[in-house]
C-alpha cells in the first residue's frame, strides 16, 4: 500500500512538471488603453481575446507574467488569465 502511494506521488510530480516548463517568464512592456494589445518586455506582441480585453486593460506595465501557449497569466494579479494570439 505504501509503495502504491509513493508511486502515485512520483507520477503526479512527473506529469505536473512539464506543464510549468511549457511556460515562459516575462513581464508586461505595454498595454493598449482598451486592452486589445499587449507587448511583453521581450518584444512579443499579442492580440487579446475580446472577452478578456477588460481584464487586460486593468493590468499594469511591469507586471510579472507567464506566457503559456495562447494564455498569459499575470502573477501580480492573483494569477488572472487571458487568452491571446500572436499579433
Amino acid at each position: 500500500m505504501r509503495a502504491s502511494l509513493i508511486l502515485l506521488a512520483m507520477l503526479g510530480v512527473a506529469f505536473a512538471a512539464p506543464a510549468r516548463a511549457a511556460c515562459d517568464d516575462d513581464s508586461i512592456g505595454t498595454i493598449s488603453e482598451d486592452g486589445d494589445l499587449i507587448v511583453l518586455a521581450s518584444g512579443q506582441a499579442y492580440d487579446v481575446a475580446a472577452e478578456d480585453q477588460a481584464t487586460a486593460a486593468l493590468w499594469q506595465e511591469g507586471d510579472d507574467v507567464l506566457l503559456c501557449g495562447h494564455t498569459i497569466i499575470d502573477k501580480d494579479e492573483n494569477d488572472e488569465r487571458i487568452k491571446v494570439r500572436p499579433h
